[in-house]
């Protein structure tokens, strides 16, 4: 790519303006044919938007450079997009599914040193964590991490004060690596804020649905149901729901309930202080207007988390940095007070790419 130049797929070939091409319908596909070299090169203030970028080993390759990429498919790569060495990729509405991380790592998308904004896109089906994150900030907005088999984001901070943010978010049936994993090389400052997150039906060792070591963490109106942490061997998995080693942890508005461990199943505390406020939570971990009580979802076998009338989650948070809206984009507070739940109509049974259109 050339810096300034803006990059469009999507033609039919009889538009008279670019609002009404459809990437979807005209697909624009960029190939290799099964060759593990090449890929496409970013460059600054330049746009890719509307092409499927198939059967690379980098699908597209950024270097201490901040290109846009929009409504793109990479799929069938080693990694969809790999960045480094400075600069701050904007990666928006794209699909990453179906590729292969390098050991397991960043199958849609891999940072070594950029600060990537990555909204609304979808991470499906890939052999590898879906995002992979060595760099001193990531954000991730309205994106949907569904059954990738190393889990949804991993994040091995290098940088004493590495921002991890994430807002909006759902992860559902990850594996291996749980909904996020992060973890610090020695002392840390980095801080890791999920806020109107889902964390169900993914699985890890340790951690099920979400684990930090080493790395601070601030939780707000997040839900860590049906989750499990399997273990190893003769080992018992700990922490279903959450993981939490050497570090210190804030939760307020959240739902730990339903995980399943063989120590700790909804929560685990290693090493550290986690400290609940106003949130579904066993005792132990908070006394701040917590409580442990079936938060009567109203069915959760089947993969409807919304909550049935009468639960104890509703109208019993704290309005205290709590986001304007949930993940459906419904406003809060909706009744008396705010509600200790993240959604009001979603089914972990189906991606999330509904929320990511939605919001």
């Amino acid at each position: 790519m050339t810096p300034g130049v803006s990059l469009y797929g999507g033609f039919g070939g009889g538009e008279t303006v670019r609002s009404r091409r459809n990437w979807k319908a005209h697909p624009a596909v960029i190939t290799v044919g099964g060759q593990s070299v090449g890929s496409i090169s970013g460059a600054d203030d330049a746009v890719l938007d509307g092409f499927t970028i198939t059967e690379f080993g980098f699908g597209m390759y950024t270097r201490s450079c901040s290109p846009r990429v929009a409504n793109c498919l990479f799929m069938s790569n080693a990694t969809g997009i790999r960045s480094e060495g400075g600069g701050s990729p904007t990666i928006v509405d794209c699909t990453f599914r179906s590729n292969f991380g390098y050991y397991g790592f960043g199958a849609g998308i891999s940072n070594f040193g950029c600060t990537p904004t990555i909204e609304g896109c979808l991470f499906s089906q890939s052999s590898g964590s879906a995002i992979y994150n060595d760099g001193p900030s990531i954000t991730v907005r309205r994106c949907a991490f569904d059954q990738n088999s190393y889990g949804g984001i991993m994040s091995q901070v290098s940088s004493s004060d590495c921002a991890i943010t994430v807002e909006n978010c759902g992860f559902t049936g990850n594996l291996g690596g749980g909904g996020i994993y992060c973890t610090a090389d020695g002392p840390s400052g980095a801080v890791v804020k999920v806020t109107n997150c889902l964390f169900a039906r993914n699985s890890a060792e340790f951690g099920g649905g979400m684990s930090c070591r080493g790395v601070t963490a601030i939780l707000t109106n997040c839900t860590f149901t049906h989750n499990t942490a399997t273990g190893y061997g003769t080992t018992a998995g700990q922490g279903g729901g959450f993981l939490q080693y050497a570090a210190d942890t804030t939760a307020t508005n959240c739902i730990f309930w339903g995980n399943t461990a063989g120590e700790g199943p909804e929560v685990y505390v290693e090493s550290g202080t986690l400290t609940a406020r106003y949130s579904c939570i066993p005792p132990g971990y908070g006394d701040d207007h917590t409580f442990y009580l079936d938060p009567l979802f109203i069915d959760a076998a089947n993969g409807s988390l919304r909550v049935q009338t009468g639960s104890p989650c509703i109208d019993s948070g704290t309005a205290d940095g709590a986001p304007a809206m949930d993940i459906g984009g419904t406003q809060r507070p909706q009744g008396a007070g705010f509600d200790i739940i993240h959604l009001s109509f979603i089914s972990v049974r189906r991606p999330f790419r509904r929320v990511v259109k939605r919001v």
